[in-house]
């Protein structure tokens, strides 16, 4: 099933290192950034996605969680979709 998020949320997606543990990174930012939602769709590959309300505090506290994981990590993607984006297709 594949959630599209609506206006107001921020898509975030990290590459990660290889030794990074993905499954505590991801309870640290779910207890850290309220509301966050983590998916680990492809830990071997070490991509991690994380969808946040797009508010300036909680993008950065999810930036700043992940980069006391993994310090060179930083978001390959940055997507902040509107309804009228998606219905354009």
């Amino acid at each position: 099933m594949m959630e599209i998020p609506l206006d107001g949320w921020c898509v975030q997606v990290f590459h990660l290192g290889a030794d990074v543990d993905v499954v505590a990174l991801t309870a640290a930012v779910m207890a850290r950034v309220p509301g966050a939602t983590c998916s680990d769709g492809d830990t071997d590959a070490g991509w991690l996605t994380i969808e946040t309300l797009d508010e300036p505090a909680l993008v950065a506290s999810v930036h700043d969680t992940v980069r006391s994981f993994d310090a060179a990590a930083v978001a390959q993607v940055v997507s902040r979709p509107t309804v009228a984006g998606l219905l354009a297709g």
